[in-house]
């Protein structure tokens, strides 16, 4: 986990009274940059790691940033090896590594002296040497526009439910910042309960008439459903006619996927219509106990994870300190209101 503490800019660091804040309800900007997309539409931003601009990963859908061994070794950082588990990737490999950097910064904000882990970008395309995850992401309330292509960093003291300043109408739901998102929603979640932590985003969402947990992981091309739920709640199973595919995350690992049209995804109060979604082979609880249910099968996971086919339509804001996921659609959404 990053540290908290941060050197600001000037004009920034004149900010210290959150009451303050609070009673103008105004949104603190802390850093506002721009986005590139790769092939798939995966989001790259320019971050600086130690004073030299490079291009990470927007990855919510992870819960720590992390830089890939190729560049490590290029930059001769110093690698520490653990010899217990500090990161998990989509099949449950381990991610053992982490390596100490001397600065990392989001616009004029640094980050100093930071330990960030290990994971692999060589699917990523776009220069990408690694992943900005939500040990720094949750530092602040996020706003994403990839439509406009800019990602926006404000600071976490404001009023609550004043963050949507682009639209008069938006679309607000709970979001849940562990991997033992069902657990936590009844009341029971935490770290001692064995629930894998880290921040990352989940919502519930419907698909096709049933309730499904869903990760917000820009971190993905295209939204896909774990093969397992797909088996148990809507009895899809691979044939042969089935296009076939390969996704990884950061440990890595290929995994085989096929794609499946479903009716409707609906997340707040806006559906997609028709939406292409692939069927994955995602199991990062495999050796975690399920209640039965496929909504609390394999704690620590989501039954679905939004990648950027889906999430390229809406222009969201991520507030980690309330916490809840407000979105709009984007100028060029295909999303209709449901209401």
């Amino acid at each position: 986990m990053l540290l908290r503490a941060f050197a600001m800019a000037a004009g920034l660091a004149a900010i210290t009274s959150s009451a303050v804040a609070a009673e103008n309800c105004r949104l603190m900007r802390a850093a506002s940059l721009p986005t590139a997309k790769t092939a798939d539409g995966r989001l790259l931003v320019d971050l600086g790691v130690n004073g030299k601009p490079e291009k990470l990963l927007v990855a919510s859908g992870d819960s720590t940033t992390y830089l890939d061994p190729g560049f490590v070794q290029a930059n001769g950082l110093t690698w520490e090896d653990h010899g217990n588990s500090v990161g998990y990737g989509l099949s449950w490999k381990t991610l053992n590594g982490t390596v100490r950097i001397g600065e990392l910064k989001i616009g004029d904000v640094a980050f100093q002296d930071e330990t960030v882990h290990f994971g692999n970008v060589q699917d990523v395309g776009g220069n990408a040497v690694g992943g900005m995850a939500n040990d720094v992401l949750s530092s602040f309330d996020v706003e994403l526009d990839p439509a406009a292509g800019r990602i926006n960093f404000f600071l976490h003291e404001h009023c609550t439910g004043k963050v949507v300043y682009w639209a008069d109408e938006y679309s607000r739901l709970p979001l849940y910042l562990s991997g033992g998102h069902a657990l936590q929603a009844a009341g029971i979640g935490g770290d001692d309960e064995g629930v894998v932590a880290g921040h990352r985003p989940d919502i519930q969402i419907t698909l096709d008439g049933q309730t499904m947990w869903a990760r917000i992981d820009t971190g993905l091309g295209m939204t896909s459903l774990r093969a397992g739920v797909a088996q148990r709640v809507y009895g899809i199973e691979r044939t042969a006619a089935d296009a076939q595919g390969q996704i990884s995350g950061a440990d890595g690992v290929k995994i085989a996927t096929f794609t499946h049209r479903f009716h409707s995804l609906t997340i707040g109060d806006y559906t997609v219509n028709d939406p292409e979604i692939q069927i994955a082979d995602i199991d990062v609880g495999a050796r975690r106990l399920g209640t039965g249910s496929h909504l609390t099968q394999g704690v620590g996971q989501a039954d679905i994870y939004l990648g950027m086919s889906l999430l390229k339509q809406f222009h969201m804001f991520i507030a980690y300190s309330e916490p809840a996921l407000y979105l709009t659609p984007a100028s060029a959404s295909k999303a209709v209101p449901t209401n």
